[in-house]
């Protein structure tokens, strides 16, 4: 499953598989800025808009 997503990771974000690996060996957090900087093109936000 690891590969998988390592994979997946790797062909969006244009780094190594191996790169990808070392970079979530461990927890990774990283800001909005920081996520588009590694080549993460999106961001999926999970909260639901609330109207006031």
């Amino acid at each position: 499953m690891k590969s998988l997503v390592n994979s997946i990771l790797s062909k969006h974000t244009g780094k190594t598989e191996k790169q990808i690996a070392k970079d979530t060996d461990r927890d990774n957090f990283m800001d909005a800025k920081s996520a588009l900087d590694y080549g993460l093109k999106f961001i999926r936000s999970l909260k639901k808009e609330v109207r006031l």
